[in-house]
């Protein structure tokens, strides 16, 4: 268990970098049509039913293309003993000849677009995250094929998984009318979908200050860690440690200003589903003016709109960092930071955001498209059969088999979580098929540190559905970050993870964009970089907040009321599906 969830929490990390892939309230506005076809384009005889192989029919070969993020010492491919073990499972299960072909990272976009170019001999299934306007462009093209007939009937556990427990799937993975184009792997938990502030506990305590809960609070806890010199540098020169984006989106909850990021993706709704900017708000005014001010004090990291590497890493090496925003794991990964530069006694705790007008802790939580994606070809011959295999991925048996490379409960490499032996407090809170290393399994990692390269273990080639619980979150934290302070215990992590999942806000959504209006949004570039731009001179002092009104008569002049009739119909569309599909979007 301990060594699963780090590598989600690394994962995690790293798919952050890579927002842009999905659709909805931080969605890039890619150009798509999905105006001519809405059926799946499935071959005549996709029809018949599905074995289980136990008949006298030759095994379905089956080809998916991957990409290859293993060491090169042991490169992807079937010789891989998880290679082989996931092989023997689908001839047994499904009767098929399954095999992957793989391509290094580095040179997997260019191949994959050769061979769809070429346009035949393509593989059964493509292992790819395309982005939004090239998976559309894929579908309308007819190299790749809808797949919402093939789940309904193939595909109960993809059905089940991407329409009820999580529908935004459909949305970020299909067409503006709801045909699914691709089945994306999904590792994921609370933590992917929160953006939270954070502040130093041990500041805190220096100045005798509790955790602040409102604005009035955090200000005044940056000013008494630079009056009392918490740091001990005889300088004023202790900042709230952000980026202007998670700034905004985090912050801004507490002035009313909701789902604020960049001026392009800054989009909320009234009591009658009626769309707006939130960025021309007399709320987002009121957030703005708070931000110059902690600008104005020197208590705001001076780079917030854009910033270097060793610009940020000065703050956090120097001991700088009073407060910031960003995951909930940043509380244990600043601890580790600290601690890696000799101050011991740090302890970054992640807080719930700060209360806004109505005295609430409004915290978004962010859409989840998935990553990477299975996209089935125009030349499989058996697309039953490839939605059979891409379903088993999202069993639990399938994900383990791919992630852990054993069944649950295991007892070669992992073994079953013995429950038994963790604190009350985690008892019955960790998600199904829960595992950890065996001694076995321990000796192996620590003879082979590319264990999971060398075993061919999580790499994504069945797709896996594994959502972790506030449980795993908490018990990960208090043993694989043992030496931090508050950010790893337990009761701590449960009870603001659990509040986040009762009380979180759903993020608005979109549907992608028809070729028509990504188009008409892409007129409206300069609109959204002006507006950027002008809301960072107002937080740095470079133009009077005296002339809100004239800013916002500006960006009208420039379109905003025109570029928000093409959002609120993407709106519209997405509200469309997920009512379709039985979801509840927002309470009406």
């Amino acid at each position: 268990m301990k060594k699963i969830l780090s590598v989600l929490l690394v994962l995690a990390m790293v798919i952050a970098l890579f927002a842009a892939c999905t659709t909805g309230g931080n969605d890039s506005s890619k150009p798509v049509d999905s105006s001519s076809k809405s059926e799946s384009s499935k071959p005549a005889d996709s029809s018949k039913p599905a074995d289980d192989g136990n008949d006298d029919e030759a095994p379905v070969p089956l080809v998916v293309l991957v990409t290859d993020a293993n060491v090169p010492e042991y490169p992807l491919n079937m010789d891989r003993p998880n290679m082989q073990k996931i092989h023997d499972e689908l001839l047994a299960k499904f009767n098929v000849d399954w095999s992957i072909e793989s391509v290094i990272n580095d040179r997997f976009e260019e191949t994959v677009n050769t061979r769809f170019a070429a346009g035949s001999n393509l593989p059964d299934i493509v292992k790819w995250r395309a982005s939004d306007s090239r998976l559309l462009e894929l579908y309308n093209t007819g190299l790749i094929i809808g797949l919402n007939d093939l789940i309904d009937e193939y595909g109960p556990d993809v059905k089940k998984n991407m329409q009820q427990e999580m529908p935004y799937l459909t949305i970020a993975n299909g067409t503006a009318d709801g045909q699914i184009l691709r089945v994306p792997q999904v590792v994921a938990n609370i933590q992917h979908q929160v953006t939270t502030m954070n502040i130093r506990l041990d500041f805190l305590k220096k100045v005798g200050m509790d955790v602040p809960t409102t604005t009035e609070q955090f200000k005044a806890a940056l000013m008494a860690f630079n009056d009392q010199d918490v740091n001990g540098s005889g300088q004023r020169d202790i900042v709230y440690l952000t980026s202007y984006g998670n700034m905004n989106f985090a912050l801004g909850t507490a002035f009313g200003a909701y789902n604020v990021t960049g001026a392009s993706t800054s989009w909320w709704y009234d009591d009658d589903m009626k769309l707006y900017n939130s960025m021309t708000t007399d709320m987002m005014k009121n957030y703005v003016a708070y931000v110059a001010d902690l600008y104005k004090e020197g208590l705001l990291f001076p780079y917030f709109t854009n910033y270097t590497a060793d610009q940020w890493n000065e703050v956090m090496f120097n001991n700088r960092a009073g407060a910031g925003t960003g995951a909930w794991w940043d509380g244990v990964i600043n601890d580790g930071t600290l601690r890696s530069k000799g101050i011991e006694d740090g302890d970054c705790i992640p807080i719930r955001n700060l209360v806004n007008p109505d005295g609430v802790s409004f915290n978004l939580l962010k859409n989840l498209g998935g990553y990477h994606g299975f996209m089935i070809t125009k030349d499989c011959a058996r697309p039953d059969k490839a939605m059979q295999v891409i379903n088993f991925g999202y069993t639990l048996e399938g994900s383990k088999l791919d992630y852990n490379g054993e069944y649950y409960p295991g007892g070669d490499y992992y073994v079953a979580t013995d429950e038994s032996t963790l604190p009350d407090a985690l008892k019955g809170t960790l998600s199904e098929g829960s595992m950890e290393y065996t001694e076995k399994g321990q000796a192996a990692m620590a003879e082979e540190p590319n264990l999971w390269n060398k075993m061919g273990w999580n790499t994504g080639v069945l797709g896996q559905w594994l959502i972790g619980t506030a449980g795993d979150i908490a018990h990960e934290f208090s043993t694989a970050f043992a030496d931090c302070g508050r950010a790893k215990d337990i009761d701590y992590n449960l009870d603001n993870l659990n509040w986040f999942i009762q009380n979180g806000v759903a993020q608005i959504g979109f549907a992608m964009p028809t070729d028509e209006q990504s188009a008409q949004i892409q007129e409206f570039t300069d609109l959204f970089l002006y507006m950027d731009e002008q809301i960072q001179y107002f937080m740095m002092g470079q133009r009077d907040l005296s002339t809100w009104d004239a800013f916002v008569d500006e960006c009208k002049g420039m379109g905003l009321d025109d570029v928000t009739e093409i959002y609120q119909a993407r709106f519209d569309a997405y509200v469309s599906i997920m009512d379709e599909m039985g979801a509840v979007v927002f309470e009406k």
